[in-house]
């Protein structure tokens, strides 16, 4: 059921997510923007960069397609044994990925960030953290094929909550070592065993549903799996462009001292509404939308669609409101402790402030992708995401020169817009969805509510600190009133109403 789906979802995303602020703030106090920073935010970027790639995006969302409808013919030694052999390619995949970037580590990090080649001392320590963060990916590659199973059976919770385990452990990691000189050392060490012990935990949550995938030394191919290989390698190769689109970022953030750290952690807060609301839904819906499309119930997947697009854009409109009022606050609360300064919270803050007016188009992103890949469509994104990541290197290139690592702001906020309107387009024109007169006239109201809740928050927010309030007590009443105001707002210009919730997470979706 979608509403028990969703709700779940979101609540462990939100601890995921307020878990992950603990342990950036505990990372930006130990660390700043220095160059352990900089060097540790590098070597992990890239494991998670293969991460998305190989255990996430189109490969686990055509894996849960499958193998759903696989399970929807009642059919669980089938699902079980195509899943053994999607894990056992993978694994194999993973490990012959693991030996050769191993061995040409110091050649990957000099392309990836080659500004850190000018300082010997950081490019040193950059390499050797990321040979031993990357045996990570073995982990939590294979993690996410389980965690897609239990998706697909909608045991949403388990997965949902590793990233909780995972931040908690490094916290953890951080105060126990504090005193020691090997601290990045230490942390990389422990991101591999934490990732191996979501692994074995998965495997046994999936034993004790049935779901129990084999390591295969032979696999033969089938016809299944034969369809999986083929809609993956378009998946893969538009994962592939994504990732490159990241590594650009991050070689045009790498020329500056401190880029790479202060678009880490503009990045993180800036993704807390991304997955929560688009990644919540994108998640949640595949299966339902799966079903409907293969039964041919087009008129339910348009209903579906109206009903989620508003309710995304709902928050996500509030969402940026509320970032573009507050966001020097936010990162202050957040981050700015211990060696992370004022003057780091106003560059990042004005990141923040950027990022925000991406919100909606990245969220709209997630559902389309989601309606494209419920028809096994994983041509449209990959052609998608290889215009948006060309798109995203002419601006980074056009405009470094002149606004230094804020370029990668720029860039990425154009790629975002891009990135929500042509998976619409794609979907409408293959019939997918249906745009209605009334939901853009309920968008375009939402907008305008929006444009006036953020002025409202300005104000009270400079009232309340005129009255001596402390900054992130101003900052919580700011958000608190606002979000009723906008919620009123919105109740009387009639563009979203209560039952609208239960027809989009109602049972009878």
């Amino acid at each position: 059921m979608l509403l028990k789906s969703s709700i779940t979802l979101a609540f462990w995303t939100i601890l995921s997510r307020i878990s992950g602020f603990i342990r950036d703030s505990v990372m930006a106090s130990f660390f700043g923007t220095s160059m352990v920073s900089d060097a540790f935010v590098a070597a992990s970027k890239l494991p998670n960069s293969f991460r998305r790639l190989l255990g996430e995006g189109a490969l686990s969302s055509v894996f849960t397609v499958m193998f759903s409808n696989i399970l929807a013919e009642k059919k669980q030694e089938e699902a079980n044994e195509f899943m053994s052999k999607i894990f056992s390619y993978l694994l194999l995949t993973l490990i012959i990925g693991v030996v050769i970037f191993e061995i040409f580590m110091p050649q990957v990090i000099s392309f990836i960030s080659p500004g850190f080649a000018k300082i010997p001392e950081k490019f040193t320590l950059t390499v050797a953290l990321a040979r031993v963060n990357f045996i990570f990916i073995i982990a939590i590659c294979l993690a996410s094929i389980c965690g897609s199973a239990l998706n697909s059976i909608a045991k949403f919770g388990y997965f949902a909550a590793m990233p909780i385990l995972h931040n908690l452990g490094l916290v953890c990691v951080f105060f126990i070592f504090s005193g020691s000189s090997n601290l990045a050392y230490i942390l990389s060490y422990a991101i591999v065993f934490i990732g191996f012990f979501q692994l074995f935990f998965l495997l046994i949550i999936c034993n004790k549903n049935k779901i129990r995938p084999k390591v295969k030394i032979c696999v033969k191919s089938d016809e299944k799996t034969r369809q999986f290989l083929g809609k993956m390698t378009n998946g893969l190769i538009g994962s592939g462009i994504y990732q490159i689109n990241i590594f650009v970022d991050s070689i045009f953030a790498s020329v500056s001292a401190g880029g790479v750290s202060y678009l880490y952690y503009t990045d993180r807060i800036n993704q807390l509404p991304l997955t929560l609301i688009g990644g919540t839904l994108g998640v949640s819906l595949l299966p339902i939308l799966s079903k409907k499309l293969k039964l041919g119930e087009f008129k339910e997947v348009a209903k579906i669609h109206d009903q989620c697009v508003l309710f995304a854009l709902f928050a996500a409109i509030f969402c940026c409101s509320v970032v573009c009022c507050l966001h020097n606050e936010i990162i202050a609360f957040v981050y700015e402790r211990g060696v992370f300064t004022s003057l780091d919270t106003q560059i990042v803050g004005k990141m923040l402030f950027i990022f925000s007016f991406g919100f909606c188009f990245s969220i709209l992103s997630k559902i389309y992708n989601a309606f494209l890949f419920a028809n096994l469509d994983t041509k449209s994104p990959m052609l998608i995401g290889g215009f948006c990541a060309l798109v995203n290197v002419i601006v980074n290139f056009l405009t470094y020169k002149k606004y230094g690592f804020f370029c990668v702001v720029y860039a990425t906020l154009i790629s975002s817009i891009l990135s929500g309107i042509l998976p619409l387009i794609i979907a409408h024109r293959k019939k997918l969805i249906s745009i209605n007169l009334k939901l853009v006239r309920s968008v375009i109201t939402l907008i305008c509510i929006g444009y006036f809740t953020y002025f409202a928050g300005k104000i009270l927010m400079s009232h309340l600190v005129n009255l001596g309030i402390k900054s992130s007590i101003s900052m919580l009443i700011t958000m608190i009133l606002t979000g009723f105001l906008y919620c009123i707002l919105s109740l009387l210009m009639r563009v979203y109403k209560v039952r609208d919730l239960v027809l989009v997470f109602g049972k009878k979706v």
